[in-house]
């Protein structure tokens, strides 16, 4: 973590006079490029460019699921300047969706996966910690890290990434409920019912 602003306000300065030439689609790889190696050196591995919820654009900062970073990307951000049509997140928003995840495995190929069908318990430890466990039936193909990347995904899209953070310190996604749980799984749909 940084101890003064003046690496993020040069990379802020340098964003803004680069800000215009991404392109609509933000098609610029060369900048998308130097976009990542700008923001690797603030110490952020994670970020997102695209369509804003209430501007054009947005650029997300992301602390790459770790509560430990947020406090960096959240610095970052606070010290975003105001620029025409872009909007700046510290994390992940939750988006409004329909529950279809597109994921990259660790083979390279793209699966599309339909998360309203997943379903969830909670477990709620002594110790504080919380853990979100989720029967997912349609990714039993998938490895381990592919699901839970997958799961992550799926949480991000409906609570946004800071409180799925704040909110798990533990994610499993499993192909079949226990007998024990499956009388207590929900729709995942009813999640954010459930937390608020």
């Amino acid at each position: 973590m940084m101890n003064n602003n003046s690496e993020i306000e040069l990379f802020w300065r340098w964003f803004s006079g680069n800000q215009a030439d991404f392109g609509h689609k933000f098609e610029n790889k060369e900048l998308l490029s130097e976009l990542d190696k700008q923001l690797a050196n603030l110490g952020v591995h994670s970020w997102e460019v695209g369509p804003g919820l209430y501007c054009e654009k947005q650029l997300v900062v992301s602390p790459g699921g770790e509560l430990t970073l947020l406090e960096l990307t959240n610095k970052i951000v606070s010290l975003a300047p105001t620029i025409n049509d872009w909007e700046f997140y510290p994390a992940k928003q939750p988006k409004e969706w329909s529950l279809q995840v597109n994921l990259w495995t660790q083979t390279g190929t793209e699966v599309k996966i339909d998360g309203s069908i997943w379903k969830f318990v909670i477990l709620k430890y002594e110790d504080g910690a919380t853990e979100i466990i989720m029967q997912a039936s349609n990714v039993i193909n998938l490895n381990i890290e592919d699901k839970i990347t997958a799961g992550e995904i799926l949480l991000d899209g409906l609570l946004g990434e800071e409180n799925r953070i704040r909110w798990f310190q533990y994610i499993d996604v499993i192909d079949q409920f226990d007998k024990e749980y499956s009388s207590q799984a929900q729709n995942i749909k009813e999640l954010l019912r459930l937390i608020r």
